[in-house]
């Protein structure tokens, strides 16, 4: 699940990347770190390997789906290119995904707060909800406003969603749409989870 910090009241999204094999289910060596990843160059990366590190990342509020995104997307180009699982990569994409590996462990955990209301807020939040979508993803992202009791405003984070987009049948205005729909879906869950009456 997610990481929580007593000491400082946070919740925090954990980036792991680990490329070695699975055997029984679980890898055979340990996952990458900031001292480790001088060795990165010398590793061959495959699509079963890549899509591991892709579909290991755990991030249920979408904090993270900056980074996220962009593995996917790299996973989506493979399949494009009709690569297959244990095939090395092509070196253009070898160098997307151990630069992509490489921002996964330098980012290490991503911390956000617990409570999204800040000290000293007045009255009810407002939220605000933007949506995107291009040729490669659409996302949706909402966030909260509050009102300061000493004056002026504060936004935070509240959740956010993206998404691949298709290999066929696409255009820009379906995937704007497509951004539209997740963002009403998004917006529905969390007025629902309010519980306003």
């Amino acid at each position: 699940g997610m990481g929580f910090s007593t000491e400082k009241d946070v919740l925090y999204v954990k980036f792991r990347a680990n490329t070695s094999v699975k055997k029984r289910g679980a890898h055979t060596g340990p996952d990458w770190t900031v001292e480790t990843l001088g060795d990165l160059e010398d590793t061959v990366l495959t699509m079963r390997l890549s899509m591991g590190v892709a579909n290991c990342q755990y991030d249920p509020m979408g904090v993270g789906c900056p980074i996220i995104i962009r593995l996917k997307v790299g996973i989506r180009e493979m399949y494009r290119q009709k690569l297959t699982y244990d095939v090395s990569l092509p070196p253009a994409l070898q160098k997307l995904y151990k630069d992509l590996i490489r921002l996964v462990v330098e980012t290490g955990n991503l911390e956000f707060r617990r409570c999204t209301r800040p000290a000293g807020a007045v009255g009810r939040s407002v939220m605000i909800c933007y949506f995107d979508g291009s040729d490669e993803a659409f996302s949706a992202v909402i966030y909260l406003r509050w009102k300061i009791r000493k004056g002026g405003y504060q936004v935070s984070l509240l959740v956010a969603k993206a998404k691949v987009s298709d290999m066929w049948g696409k255009s820009t205005v379906r995937v704007e749409m497509n951004g539209a729909v997740c963002v009403m879906r998004l917006t529905y869950r969390t007025i629902k989870s309010f519980n306003l009456e």
